[in-house]
């Protein structure tokens, strides 16, 4: 049989790991609904809603790492961005939401 002293200490190791876990999803959600909009969301929106250093920052990145779609745009690329920005981005705000809002 357990002691309670036992049962005490999975339910600490287990919290643990949840916060951890935590700490991580959010991280990824937050990268996400910065990056989403502002860096992909170049690719299938108008250029002149962007700031001049994102425009410049996203030219780079296609430059220096040969990405060619962001530069070619090919139309199962600008789809895909359609996807995350309909899709993905909305779920990632929300996500990072309810890890803040999280009772813990």
């Amino acid at each position: 049989s357990r002691s309670p002293t036992d049962s005490n200490q999975t339910e600490q190791k287990m919290g643990a790991i949840c916060k951890v876990i935590d700490a991580v999803l959010f991280l990824y959600f937050a990268i996400m609904a910065v990056v989403s909009p502002l860096i992909d969301g170049q690719t299938s929106l108008p250029g002149a809603i962007f700031p001049a250093f994102l425009v410049d920052l996203n030219r780079w990145y296609s430059a220096e790492f040969g990405d060619y779609l962001h530069t070619d745009k090919p139309n199962f690329f600008v789809g895909i961005v359609w996807h995350e920005l309909l899709f993905l981005w909305p779920l990632s705000v929300a996500n990072v939401y309810a890890i803040l809002a999280g009772k813990s």
